[in-house]
């Protein structure tokens, strides 16, 4: 395997989401590939680092709020949804009448 693909299935590697097969292959890169070493200890330091931050908890109010503002433009598209159904509507019955009086006109 090329360096590139090792490095792609490093994360997957270090948490053993990897086939047997793949995780041997990336086990015996790592042996004798300085470059990929270091991108497997970058991506350990980062991890170390994000353990040692403290878990923040939302207020209780959070996800109501956020569940809203989420509905929000649902809300929207639907009465714009039946505002262009009425447009629609109006045009087509404008253009209906229009045709209607020209026909009439021309008839008699």
């Amino acid at each position: 395997m090329k360096c590139k693909d090792i490095q792609k299935k490093l994360s997957a590697y270090q948490d053993g989401e990897l086939k047997p097969k793949d995780q041997d292959q990336v086990a015996k890169h790592l042996q004798g590939c300085p470059a990929c070493q270091e991108e497997f200890a970058k991506l350990e330091r980062i991890w170390q680092a994000l353990e040692g931050l403290q878990e923040i908890h939302p207020d209780p109010e959070f996800y109501g709020q956020l569940i809203k503002k989420i509905n929000k433009p649902y809300e929207h598209r639907h009465l714009s949804g039946f505002r262009e159904v009425f447009q629609l509507f109006s045009s087509v019955t404008g253009c209906t009448l229009l045709i209607a009086g020209v026909l009439i006109g021309a008839f008699l």
